[in-house]
């Protein structure tokens, strides 16, 4: 495998490190910091900037001082570096389809199964809410594979969470203040409406709720064992990668089954941003239990406890369809 030092010994040179990793060999990391010589991060030692002119390896600038590092490697006559970073589009899909990643979908059709008639209201439609078909996956889980208790991570107005509540023994919601400025934002930029925050599960009493920042929050508070985690809260690389980080390291890879929000376009391609992040924080032996659904825009992860042989999209003439009954309804805020 190809050998290569990163610049940057900080959290984004650890995520880059747990990314390059996956086909590179770190042999080190450089940084600025006298302080830090001589030290290891992620096991892997930390050397001055002076090593690269006693070596032959590439070196790739995990840093966000990206112009200051390429200034002094210019200075030092070395040009053989690159820059982390996740490359896709303005929307933040890449070029990887299911083709080319070989990733295997599962049918919602099949997941639903012999429980056919799946009821789920508080649905507003309002942009930025995840599409039925995400909350009909979320809620077919459930049935189908008998989960108890449930957590989310990034409550929009409550829709997701209220769509399992009602047949789960316990629901945890992990998501910012609802007077948080960015929340307010959001609803803004969005939808051009006041501040829904968890409108329909905030009175539930199944639903335990914390008003924290995922990427801040202490998930050691959380004593039950969880059977499903919904992950949609910042879309960002780093923010993806440390919550599927710390979900990880909260259940394990045994038992719980885990969705992501975001994880492909309506046209199946693959979101790189959600992807590759999903795939940096999960370790290589467990990639093959990672899946997309035909239906909706949804990931997941099934550890291979559970028998999915029988719900694989896997039968190009098999079509399933659905009838939604709509019953609306006026509610102010």
């Amino acid at each position: 495998m190809e050998k290569i030092l990163l610049f940057g010994a900080s959290k984004l040179g650890e995520i880059a490190y747990d990314y390059m990793s996956l086909n590179k060999t770190v042999v080190g990391f450089i940084d600025n910091d006298e302080e830090k010589w001589g030290k290891t991060l992620k096991n892997i030692p930390i050397y001055p900037p002076n090593i690269i002119l006693e070596s032959d390896y590439e070196v790739i600038i995990a840093s966000s001082y990206v112009e200051e590092i390429r200034r002094q490697l210019n200075s030092m006559g070395f040009n053989n570096y690159s820059i982390f970073n996740i490359t896709c589009d303005k929307n933040g899909l890449g070029n990887s389809g299911f083709s080319q990643n070989n990733l295997k979908r599962l049918s919602l059709g099949r997941i639903i199964g012999e429980n056919n008639k799946l009821s789920i209201g508080n649905l507003s439609f309002l942009n930025g809410s995840s599409l039925i078909t995400d909350y009909l996956l979320l809620r077919a889980l459930m049935y189908k594979f008998n989960l108890k208790n449930y957590l989310e991570i990034g409550t929009w107005t409550g829709e997701s969470i209220m769509s399992v509540s009602d047949i789960a023994e316990k629901c945890y919601s992990i998501s910012l203040p609802d007077d948080d400025m960015l929340m307010i934002d959001i609803f803004k930029t969005y939808c051009d409406k006041n501040n829904f925050s968890r409108f329909f599960s905030k009175d539930e009493e199944k639903i335990i709720s914390y008003y924290d920042n995922s990427l801040e929050f202490d998930f050691s508070v959380i004593k039950d064992k969880i059977d499903l985690v919904f992950i949609d809260g910042d879309h960002s690389y780093e923010a993806i990668y440390k919550d599927s980080t710390n979900i990880f390291e909260l259940v394990g890879f045994e038992d719980t089954i885990i969705v992501w929000h975001d994880f492909k376009s309506n046209t199946n391609q693959l979101i790189d941003t959600t992807y590759n992040a999903i795939l940096t924080a999960l370790p290589k032996e467990f990639h093959e239990n990672l899946f997309a659904v035909d239906t909706g825009i949804c990931g997941v992860y099934l550890p291979k406890k559970y028998n999915i042989n029988n719900i694989f999209d896997d039968d190009s003439n098999e079509l399933f369809s659905y009838k939604i009954v709509v019953d609306a309804k006026r509610n102010y805020l």
